[in-house]
């Protein structure tokens, strides 16, 4: 869970996400992560897609691997890891 601050930016909950969840062992994993920025930051004018490209991006900066999670035509969920 991310903390909750004033006043704080997509960009800081992000960096705090990926910092806090970078020395796990698992990959991160988008909808998770994008769950708890929603969590922490509802009124995020952001799409789950764009805080998802967030998270992504700032997760293989930081040098951690990301679980994409994301769903597609006919409801069936695609799944992605990269490292």
């Amino acid at each position: 869970m991310i903390r909750r601050a004033h006043q704080q930016t997509v960009e800081q909950a992000v960096q705090s996400y990926i910092a806090l969840h970078a020395t796990q062992t698992w990959p991160i994993a988008t909808d998770h992560a994008v769950k708890a920025l929603r969590d922490t930051l509802p009124d995020a004018e952001h799409t789950d897609a764009e805080l998802a490209e967030l998270v992504a991006a700032a997760a293989i900066r930081a040098g951690c691997p990301v679980f994409f999670a994301s769903k597609q035509a006919f409801g069936k969920e695609v799944l992605q890891h990269v490292t």
